[in-house]
């Protein structure tokens, strides 16, 4: 996103070019989409598997543990 700081009058005004930074939410939103088609394939115990993996990496997270890995010695999660 460019930025741009233009003096009218006596005032400074700050403008932005937000065309590129739509380009890219644009290129954001297909990339979720083709995500999502693939995700509606999987099976449920592979979305099941999926759903712990990310119950431990919020767990590892909320104690400030970056994506800790919370294997088979964790059998609660």
């Amino acid at each position: 996103m460019a930025c741009n700081l233009r003096h009218l009058k006596d005032k400074s005004m700050l403008s932005f070019d937000i065309i590129p930074f739509i380009a890219v939410l644009k290129d954001l939103d297909n990339q979720l989409v083709k995500i999502y088609g693939k995700i509606q394939t999987f099976s449920e115990d592979e979305l099941l598997f999926i759903h712990k993996l990310a119950k431990a990496s919020m767990i590892g997270a909320s104690t400030r543990i970056e994506n800790a890995l919370l294997g088979v010695s964790a059998p609660f999660v």
